[in-house]
């Protein structure tokens, strides 16, 4: 009786250990896949990282090169851009020498030294002659004497302006201010300045003399 026990618990152990050692290896590998993902760091998903570096490009802001062509193309255009030189030359104010004209007004150049008997000194930046209209001058534009018409004048006390322009260039026009000084019988003397307006930044020369008789 005792041995046939005995045996039956060997036999029921022997069960039991033939259970366990069949299914050992699964668990034993399936702890060792579970340990191993332990150890191995978590890999980011492939689209998600991606996605990521996408929106941080976009986010990032695009810097632009300066393209310095056009800058380069200016500067050449301007290095190689023809000088056009011009013969044109505000006018110039002279002396006429002028002996024995028959002037009503005389207006000498400012330090001028005039001898009636020297006929040398009969030199004019601007005179008037009794023959003539009273609105017609002369004066020495550019090395030659020029008849001038009067345009415009304007007058006060003690002051006149007068505005030609040559008669055969109506695009020179010269401004005669004059300031009164003593006066005779048949004269007034005058100191002032003769200028050119047209064109702008013409010659202009101060002057003394008279008018009359």
């Amino acid at each position: 009786m005792l041995r046939v026990f005995a045996l039956s618990s060997f036999l029921v152990l022997l069960s039991a250990c033939g259970t366990d050692e069949s299914q050992s290896p699964t668990k034993n590998q399936e702890n060792a896949n579970q340990a191993v993902q332990q150890e191995q760091p978590a890999q980011p998903k492939q689209g998600t990282e991606n996605e990521g570096i996408a929106k941080q490009e976009q986010a990032e802001p695009q810097v632009q090169a300066i393209s310095e062509e056009p800058v380069l193309e200016a500067v050449e255009a301007e290095q190689t851009m023809p000088v056009v030189e011009t013969d044109q030359k505000s006018p110039t104010i002279g002396e006429m020498h002028w002996p024995g004209a028959n002037s009503y007004c005389t207006f000498f150049k400012e330090g001028h030294k005039f001898d009636f008997d020297n006929k040398e000194t009969w030199k004019f930046v601007f005179v008037t002659i009794l023959d003539d209209s009273k609105d017609t001058a002369y004066m020495q534009i550019n090395n030659k004497r020029e008849k001038i018409k009067l345009v415009n004048a304007t007058k006060s006390e003690t002051n006149e302006k007068r505005v030609y322009e040559v008669a055969a260039d109506k695009n020179i026009q010269i401004e005669v201010e004059m300031n009164s000084g003593k006066s005779g019988v048949e004269h007034t003397n005058y100191t002032g300045v003769i200028r050119l307006l047209k064109p702008m930044g013409g010659d202009a020369i101060k002057f003394y003399g008279d008018c009359g008789v």
